[in-house]
C-alpha cells in the first residue's frame, strides 16, 4: 500500500482499479491500511509526516469506494473521481466565488 501510494499516480484510475483488484475486499484493504501505517511509524520517528498520511487515506478512500461500489474497473473508478473531482470544484466556488480565470483554470484541471 505504501509503495502504491507514493510511487504510483493515484489519481489514474488504472492504478486505483489494479489495487482494489489485488486487495480484494474492504476488510483486506482495512488490514492493510492498519498494517502499512504501523509499518512506516515503527521505522523512526521522523519518518511518518502529513503527507504520506494524506497519500494513504487518499488511495484507501478511492479503493474503498471501488470496492464497496463494485467498481473496481477503470471506467467505475474514473466515474468516483469525476464525482469527487466535481464536488471539490463546486466547494472551492462556493468559498471563493465565480469567476471566467477560475473557471478557465478548473477546466484545465484533471479529475485526478
Amino acid at each position: 500500500m505504501s509503495d502504491v501510494a507514493q510511487k504510483r499516480d493515484i489519481g489514474d484510475p488504472r492504478t486505483v482499479a489494479r489495487f482494489a483488484e489485488a486487495v480484494g475486499s474492504v476488510e483486506k484493504l482495512r488490514l492493510l491500511l492498519v498494517l502499512t501505517v504501523a509499518d512506516i511509524r515503527a521505522v523512526g520517528p521522523n519518518v511518518w509526516n502529513d503527507w504520506k498520511g494524506q497519500l494513504l487515506r487518499d488511495l484507501y478512500r478511492l479503493t474503498e469506494a471501488a470496492l464497496h461500489g463494485g467498481r473496481s474497473d477503470e471506467e467505475g473508478v474514473r466515474a468516483h473521481l469525476a464525482t469527487v473531482a466535481g464536488e471539490a470544484k463546486t466547494q472551492l466556488v462556493a468559498a471563493v466565488g465565480a469567476s471566467d480565470a477560475l473557471d478557465a483554470w478548473m477546466r484545465a484541471l484533471d479529475d485526478g
